[in-house]
């Protein structure tokens, strides 16, 4: 859904509403909770350092906030 006005909080709540009562687009819900992975997946872990400190924290918490860690390109 597009919009180009900002949603109101009633707005989000009731769109919230809506999607929590709607079933699930996948049949292993909760399924990697326990640590193992369902087959017929591509299963990817990526460990890396980005750094210690109050400073690393916040560019990984800004890069997360603007989506960048998934790049256009």
């Amino acid at each position: 859904m597009i919009r180009f006005r900002r949603l109101s909080l009633e707005q989000i709540r009731q769109f919230i509403r809506r999607q929590s009562a709607l079933p699930y687009t996948y049949a292993d819900v909760g399924a990697s909770r326990l640590g193992t992975f369902p087959s017929g997946y591509d299963h990817m872990r990526h460990r890396v350092l980005l750094g210690r400190g109050r400073e690393a924290f916040e560019a990984a918490r800004d890069a997360l906030r603007g989506w960048a860690m998934l790049p256009r390109e």
